[in-house]
């Protein structure tokens, strides 16, 4: 499943976003989670965001012992990342655990490039089923282009293997998050986390 909305949240929301202090200054590798017992009350503009973008798309209620883990990606141009999932691994780190889809949501983007990359995968169950796949990965017929455009979300199921391409100049703000269903371990006793 992959599906992009253009336009996705009111102008309002969008605008409080942007200019929001802790959204500026919300630091790179940092992941939080908002749990879905307060979805319906957002008391952030990050909160009040999350919660436009999802609102349509989900039933809280098939959540209620998860939530939305959410970090923010900015970049001033020259950037781009390696192909990566978002998920956890397991407390034993021989697999892996991963949400229930993942959404990334474009508050603001003037830039070349940036394209969201996204491999048509199978779950990977571990990081050698993730390298097997990236190793027989033909660019040609398994992998989506999707250009980065301001107040633009793009839904995909979590298991996906994805990547940022290169961004030549400009600016490029992603607000990214994924719906679990139960609350990863990770996030217990606390909120966020960085990396």
């Amino acid at each position: 499943m992959l599906k992009i909305f253009d336009n996705h949240i009111r102008e309002k929301f969008r605008d409080e976003l942007v200019h929001d202090k802790e959204y500026l200054e919300y630091p790179l590798r940092k992941y939080s989670f908002w749990e879905m017992k307060n979805f319906k009350n957002p008391q952030t503009k990050i909160e009040m965001a999350l919660h436009q973008i999802w609102k349509d798309l989900i039933d809280p209620d098939d959540f209620i012992e998860g939530g939305i883990e959410y970090w923010i990606n900015k970049s001033n141009g020259h950037a781009g990342n390696r192909w990566h999932l978002d998920v956890i691994e397991s407390e034993t780190q021989s697999e892996y655990n991963s949400a229930h889809l993942t959404v990334a949501y474009y508050p603001y983007v003037d830039c070349l490039g940036g394209f969201l990359e996204i491999i048509d995968n199978e779950k990977s169950k571990n990081k050698d089923h993730f390298s097997e796949t990236l190793r027989l990965l033909d660019n040609s017929t398994q992998v989506e282009r999707i250009k980065p455009v301001t107040n633009r979300a793009v839904f995909y199921q979590s298991h996906r293997i994805h990547r940022v391409a290169k961004i030549y100049k400009g600016h490029r703000e992603c607000l990214a998050s994924s719906v679990w269903i139960k609350k990863p371990l990770t996030f217990n006793n606390k909120l966020s986390y960085n990396v």
